[in-house]
């Protein structure tokens, strides 16, 4: 359904988001790396993401996938400028500090 394409670009923290396609064959894109990422290895992790997006999420028109480094995200509608409340994962911590 949709054909996710990495282009072979430099990469940096905040990349505007993109599109590709037209009409009914128009995906919309978003890579984002940490601050503290180099640009080559923010490219490599949106590269492996892509490849990584695509195995488990085959055929989707939406998905988003995280690494320590980067975040990628797709959609078949413009998700720009919009805030998504639909989604979200929580992490807190279990342990106990006892001792500082």
């Amino acid at each position: 359904m949709l054909n996710l394409k990495t282009p072979r670009m430099t990469w940096f923290p905040k990349l505007p988001p993109t599109s590709y396609g037209k009409n009914q064959d128009q995906v919309f894109g978003l890579g984002q790396c940490r601050g503290d990422v180099s640009s080559k290895d923010c490219s490599s992790c949106i590269q492996d993401a892509a490849k990584q997006i695509r195995q488990c999420c085959p055929n989707q028109a939406d998905a988003r996938i995280w690494y320590d480094h980067c975040f990628l995200r797709y959609n078949n509608k413009s998700f720009i400028g919009e805030i998504d409340t639909s989604f979200g994962i929580f992490y807190w911590n279990v342990e106990n500090v006892t001792d500082l």
